[in-house]
């Protein structure tokens, strides 16, 4: 049976082309002929004919509801979402009350990824899409949780002031990360048919080793104890197609403890501190054919100091889906240290693909100079003194209808310098390089 199809399918597209010779011929090209031709393709699944045939049927003005749809469909069963969602928008300008437009333009959408876009279109379009769909508006519709630890594996950490020693201020400070751990919890929730609310928080336990010089006495120890309490919240708007914005904050509370150096009588006394520091920030992206385009800005008071932030990124979709991407990102902070501004800059590209089965790989370089910056809208905030040089992530992603799981794997390299008592600054001196080793294991619930 699928032999005299295939024969059938055959003669018929030759004989139509015969028949259309003339046409062809002709200025002007057959919209009979065209007509039939794209209709029979669509009936085969001659998705590529059919994408060639409607292209030319454009180009001589010949345009119509279900040419429309048949472009559609065609890119759609070629997977090329984001392709196949303009030929269905177009279609449902010419006809704007057809049921099965609706639900290909937002499985379209959802499938390209544009979760917040696809749901914002379904409540628009409820009356003809809820038999179809039935999408709810949830009061929790996602948590996630992520752990991180991160090492330094520097083996002998005084040796790195010891020619130092005779050369600086006497009073200043250095403080040197070995490692972390970190974990961060995330919540989304359905406000309304555009309005999402996302929140959460974390805590960081770190362990450094500090250098001081203060009066002629020197210091320099492991400290552990470094704690970091954190909360984030914020508002994701679509407020048209394809535009999403989002407004968030967050907050940071930072405690040093307070530590004896050495024994009995010599023993040195160091208070321990806390301080709270914020970020503020807003950003807003929007959706063009086959990329994304966006920026934002941030304003934060991280380690004692004021941050300006402003950053831009461009998502590319070169096959109208999300089996290949890349993203380019440019920041750029603008930091206040008691009125001497420095300004950083840093850019990132990367790269991701779908490898097998419902697997993604991505590859990330970020580069440049960069410290005390915000990043994934302002949900995730940088602060250390220590300033980024590069960083290459490598990412591993499983995308499940309710559960995805990612493990990343990162390399940093990074410096920091000695801070002045005195001057209360960070100095130029003693530049300290160090390299270290990240892992990240995340892994998210849909309900």
């Amino acid at each position: 049976m699928k032999l005299k199809l295939k024969y059938s399918k055959y003669w018929l597209t030759l004989f139509i082309l015969i028949w259309a010779q003339r046409s062809f011929a002709q200025k002007n090209v057959s919209f009979v002929y065209l007509d039939s031709l794209s209709y029979q393709q669509y009936l085969y699944e001659e998705w590529n004919g059919l994408i060639k045939s409607t292209r030319t049927a454009y180009k001589n003005d010949i345009d119509y509801y279900y040419l429309r749809m048949r472009t559609g469909i065609a890119y759609y069963e070629k997977h090329r979402f984001m392709l196949a969602e303009k030929h269905f928008k177009k279609a449902e300008k010419l006809n704007d009350i057809e049921k099965i437009n609706k639900e290909y333009i937002y499985y379209s959408k959802l499938f390209a990824g544009k979760q917040a876009d696809a749901y914002r279109y379904y409540y628009n379009n409820e009356y003809y899409l809820k038999k179809a769909v039935d999408l709810k508006k949830k009061d929790l519709s996602s948590f996630s949780i992520d752990a991180v630890y991160f090492y330094n594996p520097v083996k002998d950490p005084a040796s790195l002031f010891v020619e130092f020693n005779n050369s600086g201020p006497s009073n200043g400070e250095q403080l040197l990360t070995l490692n972390y751990r970190f974990v961060n919890f995330k919540l989304v929730h359905d406000i309304s048919d555009n309005l999402r609310l996302i929140h959460g928080g974390s805590f960081l336990n770190k362990n450094s080793y500090y250098y001081s010089l203060y009066d002629n006495n020197l210091i320099s120890s492991e400290i552990t104890g470094l704690n970091q309490i954190q909360y984030y919240g914020g508002l994701s708007l679509t407020p048209a197609d394809g535009l999403t914005v989002t407004a968030s904050s967050h907050f940071i509370r930072y405690s040093f403890p307070a530590n004896y150096f050495g024994r009995g009588a010599s023993a040195t006394y160091i208070p321990g501190f806390a301080g709270n520091f914020s970020s503020s920030r807003i950003s807003a992206y929007k959706y063009l054919g086959l990329f994304n385009l966006g920026g934002g800005l941030s304003y934060s008071s991280l380690n004692f100091k004021k941050q300006f932030q402003k950053d831009g990124r461009l998502v590319f979709y070169p096959l109208g889906n999300l089996n290949l991407y890349t993203v380019s990102s440019l920041l750029m902070v603008s930091e206040d240290d008691k009125g001497e501004v420095q300004n950083y800059t840093g850019f990132k590209q990367e790269l991701g693909f779908k490898t097998f089965g419902n697997v993604w790989f991505e590859a990330k370089y970020q580069g440049g100079e960069i410290k005390n910056f915000t990043d994934h809208d302002g949900f995730s905030i940088f602060n250390s003194n220590d300033t980024q040089t590069s960083r290459y992530d490598f990412s591993l992603i499983h995308a499940g209808q309710k559960t995805n799981i990612r493990l990343i794997a990162s390399y940093l390299e990074y410096y920091n310098n000695y801070f002045d008592l005195t001057e209360m600054r960070t100095t130029d001196l003693n530049k300290i390089e160090s390299k270290a080793l990240t892992i990240i294991a995340e892994i998210s619930w849909k309900f």
